[in-house]
């Protein structure tokens, strides 16, 4: 399912939003990892991902386009693997559902530990459809279960 205001800013403005080698550094995800999974909702992004992957000669990654808060893509990515170490999630909690898209991602995490990092982005979503930090951590307190 496409959420509301998905539009992808061009790539550009994207890559202002956040930096995803600074991000890779923080995770500790270098080459030493043996598979990353990359999932997109949109076609257009895994083969835009596709082909950076085969320019850099990147081989550990797969890319898979579905929607993680379905439960056909759940279904398939815990047929993948046993549990998730990572999994992010950018500007896209601001879906009509953002508990149940926590809540499928949680059920794939190896340990369910979760770190949220929460940037302020002006550009995208439109502001009044934008959770506020503080709301996205109460999502994510209620889709916890210790």
């Amino acid at each position: 399912m496409k959420y509301r205001d998905s539009g992808m800013p061009n790539e550009e403005m994207w890559s202002t939003f956040f930096d995803p080698n600074d991000i890779l550094i923080q995770m500790e995800v270098d080459s030493s990892v043996e598979t990353i999974l990359g999932l997109d909702i949109e076609e257009e992004m895994i083969l835009s991902c596709k082909n950076k992957l085969d320019d850099a000669k990147i081989q550990n990654v797969e890319l898979d386009c579905g929607d993680v808060s379905s439960d056909e893509t759940l279904r398939k990515l815990k047929t993948l693997v046993s549990g998730f170490v990572y999994f992010t999630l950018f500007n896209i909690l601001h879906c009509e559902e953002p508990t149940k898209l926590l809540k499928a991602v949680y059920s794939l995490l190896e340990t369910r530990r979760y770190s949220l990092e929460i940037r302020k982005n002006t550009k995208r979503p439109a502001l009044e459809i934008k959770p506020k930090p503080e709301q996205i951590v109460l999502w994510a307190d209620k889709v916890i279960t210790f």
